[in-house]
């Protein structure tokens, strides 16, 4: 074997042995280090329980599948979950709502610099933001300072 073949397939066992670990990260650990994760792209197959960063975010895969042009994570709510674990959801440090995400009662989410208080758990992701819900999901509570 060549050094040129020996040195591609120890790059390429190391990208794998560095996902493997990415992989196992519980999602606080996963933001802090979001920007090694590989970025979301089209005619990939996603296992299940992975993560992928698309449009500056960091999602974990629902369902094992290979991606496609129109599933994209910020759209394909069956497929994507938004991650955000470093916002408590409290009226001082709210959650920046996206779509595909999981809302859950009494947090706070802020979107377009308007704080909504939650009113019950969506129990699955939903491909809306508060200011689409509310009354259904949320209330609104003041603008953001």
């Amino acid at each position: 074997m060549q050094e040129e073949e020996k040195l591609r397939i120890i790059m390429q066992q190391r990208r794998m042995l560095e996902n493997t670990i990415l992989q196992k990260q519980d999602n606080k650990t996963a933001l802090k280090m979001n920007l090694l994760y590989p970025t979301w792209q089209v005619g990939v197959k996603y296992t299940k329980d992975c993560k992928v960063q698309y449009n500056n975010k960091l999602y974990k895969v629902l369902q094992e599948h290979t991606s496609q042009e129109n599933w994209k994570p910020d759209i394909a709510v069956t497929l994507y979950q938004v991650i955000d674990e470093e916002h408590e959801g409290t009226i001082e440090d709210p959650i920046p709502a996206a779509v595909n995400m999981i809302y859950y009662k009494d947090k706070y989410y802020i979107e377009n610099d308007i704080i909504y208080k939650c009113i019950r758990d969506s129990e699955i992701a939903l491909q809306y933001t508060p200011s689409q819900l509310l009354n259904i999901y949320f209330e609104e509570v003041k603008e953001y300072e």
